[in-house]
């Protein structure tokens, strides 16, 4: 948590409150970022209305609980990701 408050106080824009900085720290560290389907997992997030880290997540194994999760494995499956 110091580290943290520590790149708040030296952050260079102004009024970022600590809760924002930890996020953009944290989408930096996505373990969907070293794959080489990364473009991949993007394109389709942006296609089923979801986040690059949950495709990546049903990508390898993480359960299904909505519609754009559905949507989500359906496009991974089209497009050879994901096998039947």
């Amino acid at each position: 948590m110091e580290y943290a408050t520590f790149l708040l106080k030296e952050h260079k824009m102004a009024k970022i409150t600590l809760a924002k900085l930890l996020k953009r720290i944290s989408i930096a560290m996505h373990p969907y970022r070293k794959s080489p389907n990364a473009p991949i997992y993007e394109d389709i997030a942006e296609m089923c209305g979801t986040t690059p880290d949950r495709v990546y997540r049903i990508a390898h194994g993480s359960h299904i609980h909505n519609y754009e999760d559905s949507a989500t494995l359906t496009e991974l499956k089209r497009r050879g990701i994901v096998r039947d």
